[in-house]
């Protein structure tokens, strides 16, 4: 058995007492996220949106092809998985302008958020997603499907917004943005909420902290 079971968001720790490791030493730490460079938002293309993941079902790729069939908007993903094949066609079907880079190693992945004024995520489930976190760090606007992990980090208008799993939802929700008076104040918001919640150094030392415990 382990010394410590340690999970990345609150709503799985709160699980992990109530039912797995009832009594077991449990902790609670999120992704780091490096700092990045910050780029005008208002210089970003506004009509190529950022969606990266798996090409699996969990992460929900299909939405966002659908959601945006038969418009100006083009979707760079970066990913691979079993359900690429699937996905071509479906934007093929949908009339959807999607680029699929493949896989791209992280230290280039932190490079492309600056392109982009939205990030999206689609995934049905997650943890604490380092992507998002990524984006959000390099002040994108981003979308992100409603779920209880996603709703501890994106306060819906505040750093971010939260989307319905209904149909054309995420197009709605863009459009709604266009209308934003102060949307340079939720990319902001977004930064800050990262450099506050995700800083490694303090990451760092709250696992040490954590582990000192564990000794006692």
């Amino acid at each position: 058995m382990a010394d410590q079971y340690t999970v990345s968001s609150k709503n799985d720790f709160e699980k992990i007492n109530s039912y797995l490791f009832k009594g077991k030493s449990t902790a609670l730490m999120s992704n780091w996220v490096s700092e990045q460079p910050i780029y005008d938002l208002n210089k970003r293309d506004e009509l190529k949106l950022l969606t990266v993941g798996r090409l699996e079902k969990q992460k929900n790729i299909e939405k966002i092809i659908r959601d945006f069939k038969n418009t100006a908007f083009e979707i760079d993903v970066i990913g691979e998985g079993s359900d690429k094949e699937f996905l071509e066609k479906l934007a093929e079907k949908n009339n959807v302008k999607v680029n699929f880079l493949g896989t791209i190693d992280n230290d280039k992945v932190l490079s492309f958020y600056k392109n982009y004024k939205y990030y999206l995520s689609s995934s049905i489930y997650e943890g604490n997603p380092k992507t998002i976190l990524e984006a959000m760090s390099s002040g994108c606007i981003v979308l992100a499907l409603k779920n209880p992990n996603i709703e501890e980090i994106i306060i819906h208008n505040h750093n971010g917004f939260l989307v319905k799993n209904d149909e054309l939802s995420f197009l709605k929700m863009i459009d709604e943005i266009a209308k934003h008076e102060n949307i340079e104040d939720i990319s902001r918001n977004a930064i800050s909420y990262v450099k506050k919640n995700n800083n490694l150094d303090d990451l760092v030392e709250a696992e040490y902290k954590s582990m000192i415990k564990l000794k006692k």
